[in-house]
């Protein structure tokens, strides 16, 4: 009696699929990312457009929550998407006044949720930050 195999074909088949799927799944990103990286040299027109688009966004940003905040001052929600648009701005301009004007906003949250200890910490962190930027020499 002729000794047969442990696999039938049809599971052969389905193995084998499997394989190219994972061969697939494994090997097209790694090759890919290896294309990209030679690539990867934007040029610096499109960082500062991309800089300068990123600024208008949270430029929009901000007024779009500022106008909830007219109508409801303690939207928490608004209060935080301000106040990180602000910060965002700073990160992207280094304009100092976009720290100044993130305290109030920040303090609003802070009155709302008093035992945030996080919110105090970033109030403090800012501070320190104007602060250093207050003693600058301008240039």
């Amino acid at each position: 009696m002729p000794e047969q195999s442990k696999f039938n074909p049809r599971q052969i088949i389905i193995i084998a699929m499997m394989l190219v799927g994972f061969l697939g799944f494994a090997v097209v990103p790694l090759i890919s990312l290896f294309n990209s990286s030679n690539n990867s040299s934007p040029a610096p027109t499109n960082l500062q457009s991309s800089k300068e688009e990123l600024i208008k966004k949270f430029t929009e940003q901000e007024k779009s929550y500022q106008k909830i905040l007219e109508r409801e001052p303690k939207n928490t929600f608004a209060l935080e998407r301000v106040t990180d648009a602000r910060l965002k701005m700073y990160q992207l301009t280094g304009d100092v006044t976009m720290l100044q004007k993130s305290l109030p906003t920040l303090d609003e949250l802070i009155k709302q949720n008093p035992k945030n200890q996080t919110l105090a910490a970033l109030k403090h962190q800012i501070e320190i930050m104007i602060d250093r930027e207050s003693k600058k020499p301008a240039h």
